[in-house]
């Protein structure tokens, strides 16, 4: 075996869904008793609890009507379920967060052979005060038992609010050509969060406005670009196969009831899992949502952070006490801290130097809860105390790399407008 071959790859373990790891991801047949039939859909009747995921998986038949224009969703709350498995917070028990309801969404949706494609495939914030709405890559198809209408299901995830946390779902409606379409029945079932673990179900009401989008041929042809560019994927138990004598039950993470999913890359091929669910493998185990943490939050401060001095190579020594009046307090330990000090996470101000102390504290929870704005400004201001001066010691902290975010968005809104935006006009 080349185990130099095996191992100079990329191991990714990401942790934190439902279910066992047995179960085969891959294209599956609806149950042949299916609970979401067309008279449970064309009915106002509740949904008892979660079906099996497979009830969501695409025939092989094509459907018989094209899919395309906008789909509107309200959910009827009257009968939406939900089961709580793990709180860590107590979030499901704070009334006016509204968990157990799904948000309403507007999605434009576009039809490439059975692929149904929403045109906004990123997070999008909506009116519910706790979760955002990311749409993925579903599909059409026909069932006779669905008599003359053609039969939908898209893979979705909820986003929680300033939170990267995903609960990946699914949903599944009937439709027509001519706009007519019935309710629509959803399901919540595996997560990537270990202090928030929920059963989401129930039906809502929806609105078909069929039309052609303007710019769909461009949309299928991003979509098919991305299709072509992915890497092949096989079971991860091929990895036995490719390297003989190699266990690939020895990368099964210990957590094994809790995982979203794990693969392993080499020699250009995605050797991945099963995508679990408390009912049952996820169909859409391509689309399945998966948050990146930190990664995301040291790739975007560094890239930013690099191209605002670039362009302003003054903006890294500006005490940032200029840039957020939050930290100016009376004890000045902001004062002499500067954007090239937080990229770092080198401010000194800190209560323990042990790495990832005070990151992992119980200082932080209030934090990592807050919903607006100004309330995650004035923690990242107060939470650590000064001890030595800027740029001295490393010390991880979440809120430092908030903190720049926040002083080049005011920065660069000073150079280039009060619109400008780091994300969108920047990276």
């Amino acid at each position: 075996m080349n185990t130099w071959k095996l191992f100079s790859c990329t191991l990714v373990i990401l942790i934190l869904a439902t279910g066992p790891v047995s179960a085969q991801a891959g294209e599956q047949e609806p149950s042949s008793n299916r609970e979401l039939t067309k008279a449970f859909l064309s009915a106002r009747k509740p949904m008892a609890s979660p079906v099996a995921s497979s009830e969501f998986a695409a025939g092989k038949e094509p459907a018989r009507d094209q899919f395309e224009g906008v789909l509107n969703f309200r959910p009827f709350r009257s009968r939406a379920g939900m089961k709580v498995l793990t709180d860590k917070f107590g979030v499901t028990e704070t009334k006016n967060l509204r968990l157990r309801y799904l948000p309403e969404f507007k999605l434009t949706l576009v039809q490439d052979g059975q692929a149904l494609i929403s045109v906004i495939r990123s997070a999008q914030r909506t009116r519910h005060p706790y979760w955002e709405f990311i749409a993925g890559t579903g599909s059409t198809w026909y069932d006779a038992a669905d008599g003359d209408r053609s039969r939908a299901a898209l893979p979705f995830a909820l986003k929680e609010a300033n939170q990267n946390c995903l609960h990946n779902g699914l949903l599944t409606f009937l439709y027509k050509r001519d706009g007519s379409i019935s309710n629509i029945a959803y399901q919540v079932g595996s997560e990537t969060c270990a202090y928030l673990q929920i059963n989401l179900w129930g039906t809502g009401q929806a609105q078909y406005l069929p039309g052609k989008f303007a710019l769909a041929d461009k949309v299928i042809e991003i979509y098919r670009k991305e299709l072509a560019n992915r890497l092949p994927v096989q079971p991860i138990e091929g990895l036995a196969d490719r390297f003989p004598g190699f266990d690939p039950g020895k990368l099964i993470p210990s957590a094994v009831d809790d995982i979203t999913l794990y693969g392993l890359v080499t020699d250009k091929i995605h050797y991945r899992s099963a995508c679990p669910t408390r009912f049952g493998p996820y169909p859409y185990c391509d689309e399945i949502a998966l948050p990146s943490y930190s990664l995301a939050k040291s790739i975007f401060a560094g890239l930013a952070y690099m191209m605002v001095v670039k362009l302003w190579p003054e903006f890294e020594n500006i005490p940032i006490t200029r840039l957020i009046p939050a930290c100016r307090l009376r004890d000045g330990r902001w004062d002499k801290v500067t954007p090239k000090n937080l990229v770092n996470m080198a401010t000194g101000n800190y209560r323990s130097s042990e790495f990832s102390r005070d990151e992992s504290s119980g200082a932080m929870t209030p934090f990592f809860n807050a919903l607006s704005h100004a309330q995650k400004l004035r923690l990242s201001c107060r939470l650590w105390p000064g001890k030595q001066a800027p740029g001295e010691r490393l010390v991880y902290h979440t809120t430092d790399h908030y903190l720049l975010g926040t002083a080049m968005t005011e920065f660069v809104r000073s150079k280039a407008g009060p619109q400008a935006d780091i994300f969108r006009d920047l990276i």
